[in-house]
């Protein structure tokens, strides 16, 4: 069998299914289950995250509720107590995710921080180390000063916040370092950390400051002698155009340094406390400083002024400390080199992203890479697998654990106190999973993979350095296609978010309304959109999809012989049949369309459509009359045959998306054995004349429509039978309405059906044209005449108000430009609809008055 691989992107231990998992496994399930019936030998692998930081503060966390507090325990004993958290709590979602119907090969379950994960990431950590990839350098990163530890962009969260600008006046010295009565105003918002400016930079474009370049200034409070300098990167339209430069506490700042050879100096502690370097301020807080800097600088008389500003802050997104960028020596690895293989194989098409705009967007990123800082201040995760001998000094990176110095023999060796970023080991994942280094019979037969469905947000964190892991140890990119999946957002488009009160809990309704509901519901809103809006009551499509589901299987199974036969081989005759089977042929085509360009909506909307509408609504309808005549048996066999063969091939086509209970139905199929899991995907079937079906059905089906809507429109009650007259445009329709008239008058409820070729326009009749006919229902005797005309005449009134009530909004400026855009487009739609009813009942109010006249 040809091979076809997913795996899953490990969620971390410490998680709780929510949307966006539930969206993205659900999506990898239906081209799992979809390739396995199409007779691929299908392998979906599962794992979980050890999620290095997210795991260390819930261990603390449960540590601490024991009263053990990790500054009083050893490393060793925290990591076994990390262990334990995790054989107890770290499974969780897995269990969730087979809650949801995941169909993974669950016995190769595979978690990033195991011995054969380990080796993995030991043997590339060597391999980047001896190929001058890995060094130890200094650089600006996000330091949470609460975990003590450098953190990943994807782990700093970002909040609105109302701040201030304040205006501090730096003063202009001579050559003797006297201060003149000239000065440079800079703004900033973390006065704070003017403790560590080294400089203040302009646009060298910038005429306000072209006397000053070159020149020195004083450092407010702190005395420094710090230089004028200009740049490219300095923006002359924020604040006052000079920007302090502050390289150990900001990243553009450190660059600025860099290109002028300014040394940085760090005025914090790892706790964010100020340190020595502070002068007075030593011993205080980010917060404390910033206050009395404040107040010092009032008192001075270097305050300018202070304006209110709103800007964007990073938090930690575990403990939620305002991240401080830190000057740190950290482990990086040169990402120039390894990035240029990934733009490579993006740009020979090795990989492709749908939809295709991440493609633009991921080498974008890759074309502007920055080193990547690989060490983290933690106790839980890959330790860097680095020893130093306390001997001689000398550095060993090694696979295993040495035992003696290579160099000098010594015993006396202590390992590097970080451990890896957890993306480190995931960049591993499509390599370690298939058993890399080792390369035996799973690698060669499953490697690479067929497609990857994630987030956009970890493009760059995990995607691009998976494409770098399997270019640089096994030369082949691991997968060739990259689903991104759309971002879910509540329904004022926010990120969806627990913690925020805006997410919604998957589980809960997996347990309400059940897995295939909620499936259904994700396949839904699996657009190729950025994002899209979601409300918790979305989640009814799928809840009353699945009753239909059940209860149009039941009552076929009631009206089906129990040992009925010839199923599977079985060919219409009648139109009916031919263009139900038609129907599902050409939905054969338009799902796999769907899979094959990765629309899963799209597939979604054409099962919902044929089953409910096409199926339910018109075929079963169509054929009940011929289950229930037992004195024509071929009849009778016919429509069961053909109602049986079309839902099994919609079950198995719908499978992937609803496996529960489409595999419950399809066992109480009497003509079906085994499981559908293993079904064969279903295939277009060649039948009879199907563009002649096609036009008589839609004909008909338009016909009784239409008989439906004037039953409406006048207020016929359901019960009641109408006559109706029919006039054909010519012996084709004429012949359509004879062979057809018993569905007409079963489905559109009519007592006498008259067909007549030509007839004058009748008297007490409404009226509709179709194409092929014209169609009257008279209604003398079916309603008052007087009272409809007065009931609709109300109701006009009513929408006229209503029309009136809606165009006042539209014309209102305020409402115009205040209102989110989605709302003006629902009052925009709801007056469109109220148009199209006064349409139609002032028609019927002038056919009325017309009538009493």
């Amino acid at each position: 069998k040809k091979p076809y691989t997913i795996l899953i992107p490990p969620p971390n231990i410490t998680g709780a299914l929510h949307m966006g998992h539930a969206l993205v496994n659900s999506i990898q399930d239906f081209l799992i289950r979809r390739a396995r019936m199409l007779g691929y030998e299908a392998l979906w692998i599962p794992g979980i995250d050890h999620a290095g930081i997210a795991t260390e503060n819930k261990v603390e966390q449960y540590l601490a509720s024991m009263g053990i507090f990790r500054d009083k325990i050893t490393r060793e004993r925290f990591i076994k107590s990390a262990w334990e958290w995790k054989d107890r709590y770290g499974g969780v979602i897995i269990k969730q995710l087979k809650r949801l119907g995941c169909s993974c090969d669950w016995d190769r379950m595979a978690f990033t921080l195991d011995e054969k994960r380990q080796k993995a990431v030991n043997t590339a950590f060597l391999r980047y180390y001896n190929e001058g990839l890995i060094y130890r350098g200094k650089y600006i990163v996000n330091w949470c000063p609460r975990c003590r530890t450098t953190i990943s962009d994807l782990e700093v969260e970002y909040d609105e916040r109302d701040a201030k600008l304040y205006y501090i006046s730096y003063p202009l010295i001579d050559d003797k370092g006297n201060k003149t009565q000239k000065s440079i105003v800079v703004a900033t918002t973390r006065p704070e950390t003017m403790l560590g400016d080294m400089a203040v930079a302009v646009n060298p474009l910038d005429k306000r400051y072209s006397d000053v370049k070159g020149a020195f200034l004083e450092l407010p409070l702190v005395g420094r002698r710090i230089p004028v300098i200009t740049d490219d990167a300095v923006e002359m339209e924020f604040g006052t155009g000079a920007v302090k430069i502050t390289p150990a506490h900001d990243p553009d700042d450190y660059e600025i340094a860099l290109r002028h050879n300014i040394e940085p100096l760090v005025i914090m502690d790892e706790g964010a406390m100020i340190n020595g370097n502070g002068g007075v301020y030593e011993g205080l807080t980010r917060e404390e400083a910033r206050k009395k800097i404040v107040e010092d600088l009032e008192k001075e008389g270097l305050l300018v002024k202070v304006e209110d500003y709103h800007h964007s802050v990073g938090r930690c997104c575990r403990c939620q400390t305002d991240i401080e960028p830190y000057l740190s020596e950290q482990w990086f690895i040169k990402m120039e080199p390894l990035a240029k293989l990934v733009i490579d194989a993006i740009n020979k098409g090795k990989v492709r992203f749908v939809p295709d705009r991440w493609t633009r967007i991921c080498l974008s990123w890759l074309e502007n890479a920055r080193d990547w800082c690989i060490s983290r201040q933690l106790w839980w995760g890959h330790r860097i697998p680095i020893w130093y001998c306390d001997e001689c000094g000398e550095v060993i990176v090694s696979v295993e654990k040495p035992t003696r110095c290579t160099k000098c023999e010594s015993s006396k060796l202590h390992q590097d106190e970080d451990v890896l970023d957890t993306w480190f080991s995931s960049a591993l994942w499509p390599i370690s999973t298939m058993g890399w280094p080792d390369v035996g019979d799973d690698f060669e037969k499953f490697y690479p993979t067929d497609v990857l469905v994630t987030a956009s947000d970890i493009i760059y964190l995990w995607v691009a350095r998976m494409i770098v892991s399997g270019l640089k140890f096994v030369g082949e990119v691991p997968f060739h296609t990259v689903y991104i999946n759309t971002t879910i957002q509540d329904e004022e488009g926010r990120r969806m978010s627990r913690t925020h009160g805006t997410g919604i809990d998957p589980m809960e309704f997996i347990e309400s309304i059940g897995a295939d509901a909620v499936r259904f519901t994700m396949a839904t809103i699996a657009t190729q959109t950025q994002s899209i809006r979601f409300s918790a009551d979305k989640f009814d499509i799928g809840k009353y999809f699945t009753n239909k589901i059940w209860n149009a299987a039941r009552f076929l199974l009631m009206n089906v012989d129990e040992n009925i036969t010839g199923v599977n081989d079985f060919t219409p005759e009648r139109v009916e049949d031919i263009w139900i089977m038609d129907g599902l042929n050409g939905l054969i085509e338009e799902v796999n369309r769907g899979y094959e360009e990765y629309r899963f909506n799209d597939l979604a909307g054409r099962l919902y459509d044929f089953f409910w509408h096409s199926y339910c609504d018109w075929y079963l309808e169509l054929i009940k009359n011929r289950f229930y005549r037992p004195e024509n048996e071929d009849e009778r066999l016919s429509a069961q045959r053909c109602a049986l063969y079309v839902m099994d091939g919609w079950l198995r086509l719908m499978h992937p998306i609803m496996p529960h209970i489409t595999e419950e139905i399809y066992s109480r199929l009497p003509h079906t054995s085994g499981y559908i899991i293993l079904a064969q995907w279903p295939e277009v079937k060649e039948i009879g004349d199907v563009i002649s079906a096609r036009e008589e059905l839609e004909f008909i089906t338009e016909v009784i429509r239409s008989i439906r809507n004037l039953r409406t429109e006048i207020n016929v009650p359901p019960s009641k039978e109408v006559d109706v007259l029919i006039i054909p445009e010519g012996d084709k329709y004429r012949e359509m309405t004879e062979r057809n008239a018993e569905h007409i008058t079963t489905l559109a409820k009519v007592a006498d059906l008259d067909i007549k070729m030509s007839a004058s326009k009748p008297k007490m009749a409404i009226s509709s044209v179709v194409a092929g006919a014209s169609v009257y229902l008279l209604f003398e005797g079916i309603v008052d005449a007087d009272k409809e005309l007065k009931r609709l005449t109300r109701t006009y009134k009513k929408l006229e108000e209503e029309k009136r009530k809606l165009t006042l909004k539209l014309e209102n400026e305020n409402f115009m430009t205040k209102a989110p855009k989605n709302v003006i487009d629902d009052v925009v739609r709801h007056l469109e609809e109220v148009d199209r009813k006064m349409l139609r009942i002032g028609e019927h109010i002038n056919k009325l008055r017309g009538e009493n006249n």
